[in-house]
């Protein structure tokens, strides 16, 4: 079996599809006719030479990310039913407020 060899902008077509996370690098493979190894090789040689994240690194930040994220969501969601009851506290006294003052309002507009 001879050996094909793939110009370079096909190459880079296709990593950009993988970096892209349009299509996966078997899926890929598949379709031009070469294993996922191969085309998984042209990543990481492609991520090295662009000095890009290796996949690893690029999960793991992810991950932090996304942790990060769910610590600020929690965060701003305490704060957000803190200020709900604050401002439940606030119409409270506003009824209570009205209740008070709106007889001698009436009393005095008359």
């Amino acid at each position: 079996m001879s050996r094909v060899h793939y110009n370079e902008e096909m190459k880079l077509q296709t990593i950009k599809l993988v970096l892209k996370g349009e299509k996966s690098a078997t899926k890929l493979a598949k379709e031009i006719g070469v294993t996922a190894n191969t085309v998984c090789r042209w990543v990481q040689d492609y991520r090295k030479k662009n000095n890009l994240p290796s996949y690893e690194e690029e999960r793991r930040l992810k991950k932090v990310s996304i942790e990060e994220l769910a610590t600020k969501n929690r965060e701003l969601e305490r704060k957000l039913k803190q200020r709900e009851k604050e401002l439940a506290e606030e119409r409270e006294t506003v009824e209570i407020l009205k209740k008070i003052y709106e007889p001698n309002i009436a009393a005095i507009a008359s």
